[in-house]
């Protein structure tokens, strides 16, 4: 079992959505380029090398953010209860409890509740399409 995070939701001002935009596209060149390092300025002028795996990340975010819609990061091995996962999908949770006991998704039981890997809902849904 994973440790428990907190939900990171965001949803960028309209007058930051430009930037956003710019930023994504300037990530965009530094992955596609051979040299893929990119680096972030403190505020008190300190460089830090951004790790190549968070390129991407960043890039999609910032993109996402850019048009306006809400992003929110949660580690893929979080697990939900039955009711959020219910509302991920839009279906109602007395219907995602009919397709964890038919094996559609994958789940486990603590004590009385059913716990669902976050990483399956998405893949159900996008099963589902």
């Amino acid at each position: 079992m994973t440790a428990s995070h907190t939900p990171l939701t965001i949803k960028a001002p309209v007058a930051q959505r430009s930037q956003l935009k710019a930023f994504a596209e300037k990530l965009k060149a530094v992955m596609e380029s051979e040299r893929t390092q990119a680096t972030l300025t403190t505020p008190s002028g300190e460089k830090v090398v951004l790790p190549p795996t968070l390129l991407p990340l960043l890039a999609y975010a910032a993109e996402v953010l850019a048009g306006g819609e809400a992003l929110t990061i949660v580690p893929a091995a979080e697990e939900v209860t039955t009711q959020r996962a219910a509302e991920m999908l839009n279906i109602s949770r007395q219907y995602l409890v009919r397709l964890l006991e038919s094996g559609e998704i994958p789940y486990r039981k603590t004590g009385a509740h059913r716990r669902v890997h976050i990483q399956d809902v998405l893949t159900y849904r996008k099963k589902r399409g």
